[in-house]
């Protein structure tokens, strides 16, 4: 079923009162949400790092998604509207949490993290000192995204880990394509000056 069938279902059964519409209703809100929990809970991991912390707030962004989509007009895409809630739940969960040390710790779900990860660790299988090696540069180069400012980690996340086109990037941002792009290029320059400082003191 396309996503438009979808939302109009779960439109239909929050107007409707039969029990039969309710509960296509409830069907097609849940293959919405299934739809769209891999990419929202690589952002949350992405985002806070902690897997603990990612579950936390994917479950709170599906939770808002819930109460929202049956109000939801259709003004933009499905996917740039969710954007917009997860950015306001990370801006929520990021209040509650400042005082915790654990808002940046990567911690150990390493499945999570290879599915996040742009580098290729096929190379680098049967080889587990190369794999410690891979592990450790996801790791840091994660670390160094989530110290990006807000639109140049979203830049980077969504067009580098998200495979997304610029084009697609930029309205889920909401930004220009233009935008998007001087966005990446300055994640890149970050990046790279960051890394290059490493180098030098190790």
């Amino acid at each position: 079923m396309s996503e438009q069938a979808l939302l109009t279902a779960v439109r239909d059964a929050n107007a409707a009162g039969s029990a039969d519409a309710r509960a296509q209703g409830r069907a097609a809100l849940e293959q919405l949400l299934e739809r769209n929990y891999d990419w929202i809970m690589r952002m949350c991991l992405a985002e806070f790092g902690n897997t603990a912390l990612a579950q936390d707030s994917c479950q709170e962004v599906l939770l808002r998604i819930s109460k929202g989509i049956p109000s939801f007009k259709g003004d933009s895409k499905l996917s740039t509207w969710i954007f917009v809630i997860l950015k306001r739940t990370f801006a929520d969960m990021r209040h509650k949490s400042v005082k915790r040390s654990q808002r940046f710790a990567l911690e150990g779900d390493q499945q999570t993290l290879d599915r996040l990860s742009a580098d290729s660790v096929g190379e680098s299988a049967g080889n587990p000192e190369r794999d410690l090696l891979a592990d450790e540069k996801r790791r840091r180069l994660m670390s160094l995204i989530r110290e990006l400012p807000q639109k140049q980690r979203e830049a980077v996340l969504l067009h580098y880990f998200e495979d997304l086109p610029v084009e697609q990037a930029a309205e889920r941002i909401g930004c220009s394509v233009s935008s998007l792009k001087t966005h990446l290029f300055r994640a890149r320059k970050k990046l790279g000056e960051v890394i290059e400082l490493q180098g030098e003191r190790n």
